[in-house]
């Protein structure tokens, strides 16, 4: 989706650098998370300033793949 609007409004190279960054960062959020066991809490915060969250048990990556 961002591609197809970075081509309509001819600017491909910002909408690539944007997916790009914002795959880095997913890469490091899980990096970050790989190693945690129990509760996770998930938080979205909104420009308007509302949230959503919730709480999963989580294992770690590690374990869920069976290593």
């Amino acid at each position: 989706m961002v591609n197809m609007f970075g081509e309509i409004l001819g600017q491909e190279d910002i909408a690539a650098d944007y997916i790009a960054k914002y795959q880095a960062d997913q890469q490091a959020g899980k990096e970050k998370l790989s190693g945690l066991n129990g509760l996770v809490a998930f938080v979205q915060v909104r420009d308007d300033g509302s949230s959503n969250g919730r709480l999963e048990r989580q294992r770690s990556m590690e374990t869920a793949q069976g290593s």
